[in-house]
């Protein structure tokens, strides 16, 4: 059975049913569960004592290359895509910005500004989550095998398609905020309260100055409410 971190009370998600099969809303609690769990989420790794499943949500892209976000299973060297961006940023084809060097923009319209469902879509095979007031698709479970090490990466490519920059969250491009079990205390890097952890990448790309890690050319959120799965019912 799998442990579950959601991005969102259970109480406040649409489409649930699925998770409810075989047990009660009085055996999931209908409430943040704390548990202690032996895991890992941070820029030294990720990892789970058991198989678990992390929402994901996307949550804004600046930055003037395209680039695709994703997990690798260090045991098995495969691949997963979480999001993804079809074209460098939603104006691509009608506008170019003035790079903001040095600002964190996350929740702007500054500074190549990329959105759900224009720029960016989720990858294949992942189960996108019903989360009330989201896009179908802008949060989607992923599963991680207990006692696999996993990295995630950003790899970044040029307006002629060429991979510029291949990225691991293990260097020093992925900045973690916040708490995975952390409910709704946690703060991101840009002032925002959050119900996970936010990861911050900083691509590199073109416009890119070595001063110029403002860490908001890809966001995305994880976790926030731990809960733990249905006890069996016999």
């Amino acid at each position: 059975m799998f442990k579950r971190f959601f991005t969102h009370q259970i109480s406040h998600r649409k489409g649930v049913g699925h998770f409810l099969l075989g047990c009660s809303l009085l055996a999931l609690g209908l409430a943040p569960v704390k548990a202690q769990a032996n895991t890992s989420f941070s820029s030294q790794g990720i990892s789970f004592d058991q198989d678990t499943v992390v929402e994901f949500e996307f949550i804004q892209s600046h930055g003037s290359y395209r680039t695709v976000f994703g997990m690798i299973d260090r045991n098995t060297n495969q691949k997963q895509v979480i999001f993804q961006e079809n074209q460098p940023y939603d104006d691509y084809q009608f506008q170019e910005y003035l790079p903001n060097i040095g600002m964190h923009d996350t929740g702007s319209d500054q500074d190549y500004v990329g959105t759900f469902g224009k720029t960016v879509t989720s990858g294949s095979g992942l189960v996108a989550v019903k989360a009330f007031g989201k896009p179908n698709g802008q949060v989607v479970e992923v599963p991680f095998k207990a006692n696999h090490q996993y990295v995630f990466f950003l790899d970044v490519f040029n307006e002629r398609g060429q991979l510029v920059n291949q990225l691991l969250s293990t260097q020093n491009v992925a900045s973690f905020n916040g708490d995975l079990e952390g409910g709704s205390g946690s703060r991101n890097g840009y002032g925002d309260r959050i119900t996970g952890i936010s990861l911050l990448w900083e691509d590199g790309g073109r416009l890119e100055s070595e001063s110029d890690f403002d860490f908001d050319d890809f966001v995305v959120e994880a976790g926030g409410f731990l809960f733990d799965p249905c006890p069996d019912v016999n």
